[in-house]
Parts: structure tokens; sequence; C-alpha cells
């Protein structure tokens, strides 16, 4: 003979509510993390390109090209045929 106890139930019912509702209030803690780090990549950016881990400077970019003197071929007749 099994024992069962008398006051155990044998069946639950569990109900889930995810409805929000249609407010559009919720989601505040990600725009704030959000906002935030686009603020650091934003002051990150001002202190690596003037004159924080670039070494920043004078912004003179002095750039020296080889002389290159090509003459270009004549339009003429070239004969080609087969």
């Amino acid at each position: 003979m099994t024992h069962t106890p008398p006051n155990e139930p044998r069946e639950r019912t569990v109900i889930v509510n995810n409805d929000r509702g249609s407010g559009g209030g919720g989601g505040g803690g990600g725009w704030l993390v959000a906002g935030l780090l686009i603020a650091l990549i934003v002051i990150g950016g001002f202190f690596l390109f003037n004159g924080g881990f670039f070494g920043g400077g004078s912004g003179d970019v002095n750039v020296q090209l080889p002389d290159v003197n090509v003459e270009a071929p004549s339009a003429g007749g070239g004969g080609g045929g087969n």
C-alpha cells in the first residue's frame, strides 16, 4: 500500500504575466548604458586624436613623390592585321 499525504496537490497551475503594457516605459537602463558608451567613445576619440596617445602635433604632413615622366605613345597608325 502506498502512502500519499492528504494535503499535497497533484497539479499546479502557473500564471506568467509578461505584459508590460503599451506605454513604452521600459528599457530606460538600456538607453542609459548606450548613452554612456557613446560618451566614452567620443571622449576617448578626442583624447587619442588630439595629443593623447597618437602624439598629436602640428598636423603637417610632408609627402614627397618621385618625379615620374612618362611619354605617351603616339596615336598614329600601327598596322595590326591578321
